[in-house]
């Protein structure tokens, strides 16, 4: 389910910021109608096959899908204008997953177990 989430938010993101960083790139109508109709059976797909997810844990997963798939467009679309200036491809592969690594290695951390134990509703049992 989240794949398919992922392929519609990731195609649609990839436009807008296709659009956003390479104003000269072209993009045709019928690739926005595609990527629109693959954004909404996708996101049909996701709500007929997730229902036990609610408030919280719902809010928090979506954002990450999100967060997500726009780095992923960001540096697809990043990558492709790097290339388009003529920087050399493994220049561009040596340096685009620092912010990744950064990323992993918080998320691993301690600070990704407090948020678990926000989100799981421990919080409010303490709370009591």
């Amino acid at each position: 389910t989240v794949v398919a989430l992922y392929g519609g938010i990731i195609t649609m993101a990839t436009l807008v910021v296709n659009r956003l960083l390479r104003s000269t790139s072209v993009t045709s109508r019928a690739d926005w109608i595609s990527a629109i109709m693959l954004l909404s059976c996708a996101v049909a797909w996701t709500f007929v096959n997730v229902m036990s997810l609610q408030g919280a844990q719902a809010a928090i997963g979506l954002g990450l899908v999100v967060m997500s798939s726009v780095s992923i467009a960001a540096t697809t679309v990043i990558s492709k204008r790097l290339a388009d200036a003529q920087v050399p491809a493994y220049r561009i592969m040596t340096h685009r997953f620092y912010v990744l690594i950064a990323i992993a290695f918080y998320m691993s951390s301690t600070s990704a177990e407090l948020l678990d134990w926000v989100t799981s509703g421990q919080i409010d049992a303490m709370r009591k």
